[in-house]
């Protein structure tokens, strides 16, 4: 026990470092989202911004768009270059599949000009669990 409590008080900075690293790691940490100046929000609560002034982004590839996306979309290819870069008034919604925006998405999106921006937590997965509205593609048999 002597042996920790000496390797903790020699190491307390890296210790600090690997633990700030793996916090910020979590894709989805609130911290991050503070130092990317970005939020997070529910689904619930994207619902109603939504409705009101908010343009929804699926950041997903165009084929699971195509599959599904919630209802009013818009899909946003961070491959290719999309927009003028000019700031963009809009308030946007941002979601993927399971909410974990990255680092290099935020900072793609904020570079079109997307300065005002919301990642949905939890993604498209968590606005199907809440059973909000998704439309979908038609599957022929």
């Amino acid at each position: 026990m002597n042996n920790i409590l000496i390797f903790i008080s020699d190491n307390y900075l890296y210790l600090l470092a690997i633990s700030v690293g793996y916090f910020l790691s979590q894709q989805d940490s609130p911290l991050l989202g503070l130092l990317l100046g970005v939020n997070y929000i529910s689904s619930q609560d994207a619902v109603v911004k939504s409705n009101k002034d908010c343009v929804m982004l699926d950041i997903r590839s165009v084929d699971l768009y195509n599959d599904t996306h919630i209802a009013g979309a818009q899909n946003i290819n961070l491959i290719k270059k999309v927009g003028n870069n000019k700031k963009s008034e809009k308030k946007y919604i941002a979601y993927n599949s399971n909410g974990s925006v990255s680092y290099k998405e935020i900072r793609i999106l904020k570079s079109y000009g997307l300065d005002d921006l919301t990642v949905l937590q939890g993604g498209i997965n968590s606005w199907i669990e809440d059973g909000l509205p998704v439309k979908t593609r038609k599957k022929n048999d």
